[in-house]
């Protein structure tokens, strides 16, 4: 009995390692089978495509104006920016050729012209932008503005002037001014120290500017007129920009009485001097108010028949006045 266990487990044991060489076989053959039938793999092969940031760092380059842009703004200086870099050569001439003046912003990023643009003018606009990516490089030709008709300023009082307290400034054009809130917004009035003030228009080519109360003697006056550039309406532009600069001067200020015909002349408030004064016809009476004196002449000839009253009419005249002034 004991060589029948023996032999059974002997059997068992075969059995296992026949059921285990069998497995190996058949998984071998599977295995060589599923060779045989796949083709050969390919080899992965990995584009190259270069750097993917390549193009974000190619510089730019934006413009205030666009290539073959007409009616461009005189008024504005025209820009140049670079992004993603900063500028290279930057050059902008004329029809002629003739070069416009510009400026390179410290940082090099931005270019922009610093003298003004002619009415009715082609420029032409040539750029490079350079970055880590390249170059970049644009060119553009444009036209500016073409004014339907063009009007000069004139601006009193004269630079240097030495003026009245209650001297106001005027401006005067040589052509009717249809939109009467674009000239005033193009004229800036600065003083020492701060005056308050408000404009008001004498006729449709002449505005002003009068301080709230008169002006404080020694007070300092800086008028712009910056209409170049500026529509003032109906296709009217301003031809040119002007300034002024003037100083207040002593408070003088004369009093006419005409109940005792005298004229008294007081400065910064001391009576300086008296003098008789006719006052004119009766039929014909000054208003009451205050008056500015304007234009002084040492000598003048003043003459009826220039507001139409004939010099050989009863109430005509024609009389060779010295230091003539004119108030209003």
């Amino acid at each position: 009995m004991l060589l029948r266990r023996r032999t059974s487990r002997i059997g068992r044991r075969n059995t296992r390692l026949g059921l285990i060489a069998g497995t190996v076989v058949a998984l071998t053959v599977l295995l060589m089978g599923c060779s045989s039938n796949a083709a050969p793999r390919p080899p992965q092969v990995i584009a190259d495509k270069g750097d993917p940031y390549s193009e974000l760092l190619v510089p730019t380059l934006q413009s205030s104006v666009a290539d073959g842009a007409v009616g461009v703004a005189v008024d504005s200086p025209v820009t140049v920016t670079a992004g993603d870099g900063v500028l290279g050569p930057v050059t902008m001439v004329n029809a002629d050729g003739i070069p416009v003046d510009g400026q390179l912003s410290p940082d090099g990023v931005t270019w922009a012209t610093t003298e003004p643009l002619g009415y009715n003018k082609q420029y032409t606009l040539h750029a490079e932008a350079l970055g880590l990516g390249g170059i970049t490089r644009n060119s553009m030709t444009f036209q500016t503005q073409s004014p339907k008709n063009l009007t000069m300023p004139y601006v009193m009082p004269n630079n240097g002037e030495v003026v009245g307290v209650g001297q106001p400034i005027a401006v005067r054009f040589d052509e009717d001014i249809p939109n009467r809130l674009a000239a005033q917004n193009a004229i800036s009035v600065v003083t020492t120290p701060p005056v308050d003030g408000a404009f008001y228009w004498l006729s449709s080519r002449e505005v002003r500017w009068r301080p709230a109360e008169y002006w404080k003697p020694g007070t300092t006056v800086e008028v712009s007129v910056k209409t170049y550039g500026v529509d003032l309406g109906n296709g009217l532009f301003g031809q040119d920009d002007l300034s002024t600069r003037f100083t207040i001067g002593d408070q003088i200020i004369a009093t006419a009485d005409d109940s005792t015909k005298t004229l008294s002349v007081r400065r910064n408030g001391e009576l300086i001097k008296t003098m008789p004064m006719s006052m004119g016809k009766d039929s014909t009476p000054t208003d009451n108010g205050a008056y500015i004196i304007g234009d002084r002449y040492p000598n003048l000839i003043m003459d009826s028949s220039t507001y139409g009253v004939p010099v050989n009419s009863p109430d005509g005249y024609r009389l060779d006045v010295d230091w003539a002034t004119q108030m209003s």
